[in-house]
């Protein structure tokens, strides 16, 4: 990128989007504000021999971030430049114009990040949603120049730029990580109520991240100087924790359903939930894994490749409780089944039993219906009952034969509709 063509860092994407569409979302991207005051932060951290650590936190009164990039001292042996928000659209625009004009930084390494942690519910695009150009094909895992690191909508991307050994991390610190919050904090914390509480009960991915840097060896360190990549280890070493824990966390709820199923009350939206939920960890958890091993050195016992086994493990752990409850779903389908068959063989007993019963008030209907018919035609005008000239012995035979005449037209209606449900058999 040549600067003196390109006033800013934006406009330098913005040209670029003109040859690739795909970069227009970036291009919008940093068109709009970011959030005032600034959420963003960036510590800077300096690896200046023997182990040792030396930090640097912006915003700070006095010295701008430019300044502070610019001062690269000949002692130091590997830079990081960690940017840590919440949200992709509240990011600061004019740090990202600032790290990209210093650094000359790839755009699509920005437009990757940026656009992969994209939520449409955040706070300053509530009106916008995922109607940009789709992604550009995955580069193979031999072109890949930088580490994608996520769980969910937190995450990092890390990128080592040019030969000065300086590593470029951009964390998104979401929500606070689960494997070290109690239930009640928990239950109580939510994302935009972050910015008003105390450090300590935020635990933050960023800011474990940057614990866990100054908590690193003289060792770990000169190690980390021979592959800057390793900086990331703490960062992908407390995500598999936090995976561990999610995927504990699921498997007590599913106890929990396995516990309840013999009562049959096993909840089929819960096991289909809690198998979305360990699909999609398996997915970020491989994602992460290829992204590492990228940057592995095989035959060596480093940081990354015994985090790399860490990895492997969770993997099989996620298979099995998988596996586990895919038979759980089987046979709770099944019994569902077994119980919906259950319920229909005793509907339809019930249904037998009713026709039944009317089929015996037919056939009553056989003798009271011709009853009736005689009665009302005759009355009550009979001489035995001193109202008529007719003897009650007519009504008898009458009423006698009409029920036997019923009774033959209904029996041979009967014999004629055996017959032709027996033709349509053969």
């Amino acid at each position: 990128m040549e600067e003196p063509k390109f006033r800013s860092y934006s406009e330098y994407v913005r040209h670029l989007s003109l040859d690739y569409p795909e970069l227009g979302w970036l291009s919008d991207f940093l068109s709009y504000p970011g959030s005032t005051p600034s959420v963003t932060r960036v510590r800077i951290v300096d690896s200046i021999g023997g182990g040792l650590l030396r930090t640097q936190d912006f915003p700070v009164s006095g010295k701008p971030l430019t300044e502070a990039l610019k001062d690269h001292p000949g002692d130091i042996l590997t830079r990081l430049v960690i940017v840590s928000y919440f949200q992709s659209w509240n990011i600061d625009r004019d740090l990202i114009n600032t790290i990209g004009i210093h650094f000359k930084l790839d755009p699509w390494f920005l437009w990757g990040h940026l656009d992969h942690y994209y939520e449409s519910n955040d706070a300053l695009c509530k009106n916008r949603r995922r109607d940009f150009q789709p992604k550009p094909i995955e580069p193979l895992p031999s072109e890949r120049a930088s580490v994608e690191i996520a769980l969910g909508s937190m995450g990092v991307s890390a990128v080592i730029l040019g030969p000065s050994s300086t590593v470029a991390i951009f964390a998104r610190d979401s929500r606070p990580c689960v494997s070290s919050l109690s239930a009640f904090s928990r239950s109580k914390l939510r994302p935009r109520d972050l910015s008003d509480l105390p450090e300590y009960l935020r635990d933050m991915p960023s800011s474990r991240f940057n614990a866990s840097l100054m908590k690193l060896t003289p060792e770990e360190v000169l190690s980390a100087d021979k592959n800057p990549i390793e900086y990331i280890c703490p960062y992908a070493q407390f995500l598999a924790v936090e995976i561990n824990s999610r995927v504990q966390q699921l498997s007590d709820q599913l106890e929990e359903q396995f516990t309840i199923a013999a009562a049959g009350m096993a909840r089929t939206e819960v096991l289909e939930g809690a198998w979305a939920v360990l699909h999609d960890h398996y997915l970020y958890l491989s994602a992460s894994f290829k992204s590492l091993s990228a940057f592995a050195q095989p035959g060596q016992t480093c940081k990354i490749n015994l985090l790399l086994e860490d990895y492997r493990e969770l993997q099989q752990r996620i298979e099995q409780a998988q596996q586990d409850l895919r038979d759980y779903l089987n046979r709770h389908v099944s019994m569902m089944s077994l119980k919906e068959s259950r319920l229909g063989v005793e509907a339809s007993s019930r249904a037998i039993m009713q026709a039944r019963s009317v089929n015996r008030l037919t056939k009553l209907a056989f003798v009271f219906i011709p009853l009736s018919f005689v009665s009302s035609i005759f009355g009550m005008n009979f001489k035995e009952l001193g109202t008529g000239q007719l003897s009650i012995w007519i009504f008898g035979v009458t009423a006698s034969l009409l029920v036997v005449l019923v009774a033959l037209i209904a029996f041979a209606v009967s014999r004629l509709s055996n017959g032709s449900q027996k033709a349509l058999r053969w």
